[in-house]
């Protein structure tokens, strides 16, 4: 949001310096990201006194000026103005330096320009000799501003002028609205701000034509009051299309906003002032001269102000396509806009509009997001709308751009305003305890503190008992729903350094140890570390959404039964718990995947099984569903990213993620673990294992089947998940584990390459191994996999290092040899495995 300083001061006298209020703003909330000084207002706008002039050859009067800028500073710029010449010597004049920001006097327009280096016939320049009309002093450019012989060169040019009260520059403060504070996406917005914070005045007197309303000017309809509270529109008259004066595209401009013609600046005008986005169709233009409010119907299209107007037919751009969530204004049933979000280029003012119809609305703010996210169009009017607006200002929005257009001499109004408001809402209030407010901020206050810093801001406040305080929300405080809230507008306002420390004046009770908090620290602690980033998605989902882990095994509509939420909002699209973790991570895989390269995610959330708790044993009770904690990695792309000592990493593979998996064992001190062949989506065939945990399934880990790639739109790309149970987890970690001694002996390395059949799993032989050598094997780790055509069909080559130590001997070679017999006989009998010649 940019707030122009000058249109704010029509509202509240505050005589804050730029930085003070800059400041204060911040401190409420209210984030002042940058300050543009526009004019005779810029830091950047010295005093320059004029060395030389020299006229640049071959040129229409173009000289080239060498200033002093003070400070030992000097500066050439390049000039054409009339009354600067070779005798303007020691002359002095405004001098705009790089960045400095103009009203730009070659513009039929009131537009700002940026001051740049920029070169004229081999002369380069970054600065600028300013006249009035640039400075925003006058209307004056046909020449630079000459200034006292006694203003000294370097210091800020504004100190040298008397600046007048229509002066046409400014300064302008670009805020960072936060989503709850959508009522100062307004200049009375932050006017009212400003005005509670600094105990100054609040002046809400705009100038507005007192038109009254009559359901039967203009016929509305409203098809969902839910979606759409209210519609207010007036029929203008006598329209004349042209652009706005001066005054007007200068506060646009101050504000972000292009002047497009008086009708739609005048909408704008009331928007950036109120805060109540409006419209304007050209009435001749509609289908019928009446209004409905509905939603899309499929397979429904509509041009938008955004697209190209049309040209030949075929060479048209294809129109927005709408769907039924989408809520639209109609006219004689055809879309004319998309409601709160764009209009529609069939019913665009034009210079030829004799008659127009003047939208001022609200709708619903879930609905305009769902329209924002579906057309991926983000307005200013949507902005707005997104973060609700006030449904009472709808009519007087329309009687301040009547005002104005009067005023300028665009239109008339042709009869009364038209007010469809079905369900007029009520006031809201809440009644609280001071001493609840004092207890929950830590600060004590009086009740002239709490009721003072309310009524600052709008509230109305009554008082029903000693201690009690009953206050009713003003309707531009759709953020405001409980206690809580008034609490923390009271010290917003009242200033946080009313906060104070203070020591605790109670012993604090014993506090038992959650050992699955714990663990979950644990893991973060550990993948992180692997490279891993931690991910928090919604628990909602769709059927559909997650049916794609399928790879095409079961219809979503053959899947087990979802737990649904039984509060669902009419336009809300997930309804669903989710039932794996892995439909978000690889939701979150896709949003990335043409962003990054390299993707290592993981989540630690909730499932939602459809199976009776053991948490309500009581048959009676309603059956509640089964809450089940998880831990979900992803992996895919190159291990790390690329750089001067690895150009080409090599991807990622299953291997990796399965080592990712053991280090984090490891690390949570989970023994007797294994790996088994797994098959079923959505997972590779193949390219899959089970994790078992003292012989139980723990979770699962794999190369994502390509279905299930084609599914989320990847291309090419593999990916590589893991889920786990973190119950499992959490019961075979061991928090108090036994210190084992390093052995004092040496130990004794030895490889074994065995040839087995292709679907024996390496975990098998692992553990034939294990049993058969005893506690005399320490370590045993895979590190080879070989397939030839000298193995014979079917056939693989397992390579293993394993490490014999004994604790209180030297293992001699006897002993060694008796260990490699006694387990390639148990090799051989189970598992069909011979040593590799």
């Amino acid at each position: 949001m940019r707030l122009p300083l000058s249109w704010l001061k029509e509202f509240n006298e505050t005589d804050l310096s730029i930085e003070a209020l800059a400041n204060l703003l911040t401190r409420a909330g209210l984030e002042v990201e940058s300050i543009d000084r526009i004019g005779i207002y810029s830091d950047s706008i010295v005093v320059g006194e004029i060395s030389e002039v020299r006229p640049i050859p071959e040129t229409n009067g173009l000289h080239e000026v060498d200033l002093l800028l003070g400070s030992d500073r000097q500066g050439t710029a390049v000039t054409g103005a009339p009354n600067i010449t070779p005798d303007s010597k020691g002359s002095r004049v405004p001098v705009a330096l790089a960045g400095a920001i103009l009203l730009d006097s070659k513009s039929d327009s009131f537009a700002l320009t940026t001051i740049k280096t920029r070169e004229f016939r081999g002369v380069k320049s970054s600065i600028v000799l300013c006249s009035e009309m640039e400075l925003g002093l006058s209307e004056d450019h046909t020449g630079v501003l000459l200034l006292e012989d006694s203003a000294e060169a370097g210091a800020l040019a504004r100190d040298q002028v008397e600046i007048p009260e229509d002066c046409s520059a400014d300064v302008v403060f670009d805020i960072d609205i936060l989503p709850n504070y959508g009522r100062c996406l307004s200049i009375i917005g932050i006017a009212r701000e400003v005005a509670a914070l600094t105990r100054t005045r609040f002046k809400l007197e705009i100038k507005a034509e007192h038109i009254p309303s009559d359901p039967e000017a203009f016929k509305v309809s409203i098809e969902n009051p839910d979606l759409s509270p209210r519609y207010s529109g007036i029929v203008l008259k006598d329209v004349k299309v042209e652009p706005s004066p001066r005054w007007m595209q200068r506060r646009l401009a101050l504000a972000g906003v292009s002047a497009i013609n008086n009708l739609v600046d005048v909408t704008n005008y009331v928007m950036i002032e109120m805060g109540q986005p409006m419209h304007a169709f050209d009435l001749d233009k509609l289908p019928a001269e009446e209004i409905s409010v509905r939603a899309a119907r499929k397979g429904e299209t509509l041009y938008t102000l955004d697209q190209e107007p049309a040209g030949e037919e075929e060479d048209r751009e294809a129109p927005r396509e709408l769907d039924e969530s989408t809520l639209l204004i109609t006219s004689g049933d055809q879309p004319i806009a998309v409601a709160g979000v764009i209009g529609g280029l069939d019913s665009e003012i034009s210079q030829d509009t004799g008659k127009a119809l003047l939208e001022s609305a609200n709708f619903n703010f879930i609905s305009i997001r769902k329209a924002m996210s579906k057309l991926k169009l983000k307005t200013d009017a949507s902005t707005r709308f997104s973060r609700q607006v006030d449904p009472a200002q709808t009519v007087t929005a329309i009687q301040r751009a009547v005002h104005l257009l009067q005023e300028i001499g665009g239109a008339k109004p042709a009869g009364s305003i038209a007010d469809c408001y079905p369900q007029p809402e009520e006031n809201r209030s809440i009644t609280i305890q001071n001493s609840d407010i004092s207890r929950t901020l830590g600060v004590d206050l009086t009740d002239e503190d709490i009721t003072s810093a309310l009524e600052r801001l709008g509230f109305s406040t009554e008082t029903p008992g000693e201690g009690t305080l009953e206050i009713v929300i003003p309707g531009f405080r759709p953020d405001i729903s409980h206690s809580a809230d008034i609490a923390e507008e009271i010290i917003r306002i009242l200033g946080f350094d009313r906060l104070q420390g203070r020591l605790l004046n109670e012993p604090l009770p014993n506090q038992r140890r959650n050992d699955s908090w714990e663990l979950r620290k644990k893991i973060r602690l550990v993948l992180t570390g692997c490279g891993l980033s931690d991910v928090l998605n919604y628990s909602l989902t769709t059927p559909e959404a997650e049916g794609r882990l399928l790879a095409g095994e079961t219809e979503a509509s053959e899947q087990a039964p979802y737990v649904q939420v039984l509060n669902k909002k009419e336009n809300q699209d997930r309804s669903s718990l989710r039932r794996t973790l892995l439909g978000s991570l690889m939701e979150n895989v896709a949003t990335n995947h043409r962003e990054r390269k390299r993707i290592a995610l993981f989540e630690i959330g909730k499932v939602y099984l459809p199976e009776h708790s053991p948490e309500s044993d009581d048959p009676g009770d309603e059956k509640l569903p089964l809450e089940v904690l998880q831990l979900a990695m992803a992996l895919s792309g190159p291990l790390e990213e690329s750089s001067w000592k690895d150009a080409k990493p090599r991807n990622s593979g299953f291997h990796d993620l399965k080592g990712i998996t053991e280090v984090l064992l490891k690390k949570l001190h989970v023994g007797n673990i294994e790996f088994e062949p797994l098959q079923g989506a959505p997972y590779h065939p193949g390219v899959a294992a089970a994790l078992l945990i003292d012989g139980k399934p723990a979770g699962t880990i794999g190369k994502v089947h390509p279905k299930v790639i084609e599914a989320y739109d990847l291309g090419k790309r593999e990916v590589f998940v893991a889920e786990f149970d973190h119950e499992l987890l959490l019961a075979a970690s061991q928090t108090n584990y036994p210190f084992r001694a390093f052995s004092s002996q040496p130990a004794v390395y030895q490889d074994l390459a065995l040839v087995v059949n292709d679907e024996v799993a390496a975990g098998a032989v692992m553990r034939t191994i294990r049993e058969a050598a005893g506690e005399l094997l320490t370590d045993i780790s895979l590190f080879d996999i070989y397939r030839g055509e000298q193995l014979g069909e079917g056939k693989k080559s397992l390579a293993f290092q394993l490490t014999f130590c004994a604790a209180d001997r030297s293992l001699e070679e006897k002993e060694i040899n008796d260990l490699r017999e006694a387990m390639l006989g148990p090799l051989e009998e189970k598992l069909g495995a011979k040593i590799r010649a």
